[in-house]
């Protein structure tokens, strides 16, 4: 069901534009599990594996809806509300010590992701609500654990801050 709601989403909200990104694509280069059919005028997919792409793009949202914590992170260091889907308990933590604990949606809520998209004003909701809560304190925090991602990159992979290109 989770795979449907992007594809019915798309199709009904033609004045929404829709990326789907992508920051662990498979070897074979194959896109991920939630892209929609990315026929659709208003849907396009991006692959991002280096930080600076992804700083861009996170930078550039009005909203975002993730799994994975660090590219919510990076979305949040500039004050773009994030929605954590159906992530893993260390983004349930953050969320919770960072006072957006209403941002994080479980796998059994289902229905908010529904909402979001078909009662008309609640994206809109969802954003003012996100950019209000977004305070010095969060943006703080969520710089903190991008700048500890970073430096823990550049001990793996023995390079300067400069040169990380790789998303975890």
């Amino acid at each position: 069901m989770t795979k449907r709601i992007p594809q019915i989403v798309t199709r009904i909200r033609k004045d929404i534009d829709f990326i789907f990104y992508e920051i662990n694509p498979k070897k074979d280069g194959y896109f991920g599990a939630f892209c929609a059919n990315l026929s659709q005028d208003n849907c396009s997919s991006k692959i991002l594996t280096a930080v600076e792409d992804a700083r861009g793009e996170a930078s550039s949202l009005d909203l975002l809806i993730t799994t994975p914590l660090h590219f919510g992170v990076i979305a949040m260091s500039y004050g773009v509300p994030c929605i954590a889907y159906s992530g893993v308990e260390k983004t349930r933590l953050l969320y919770k010590r960072i006072n957006r604990s209403s941002f994080f949606w479980g796998i059994g809520d289902i229905h908010k992701l529904l909402f979001l998209f078909l009662f008309p004003g609640a994206i809109q909701k969802i954003i003012r609500d996100g950019s209000e809560a977004i305070n010095p304190v969060i943006v703080e925090n969520a710089m903190q654990h991008y700048t500890r991602l970073s430096r823990s990159l550049e001990g793996v992979l023995g390079a300067s801050s400069r040169s990380v290109h790789h998303l975890q």
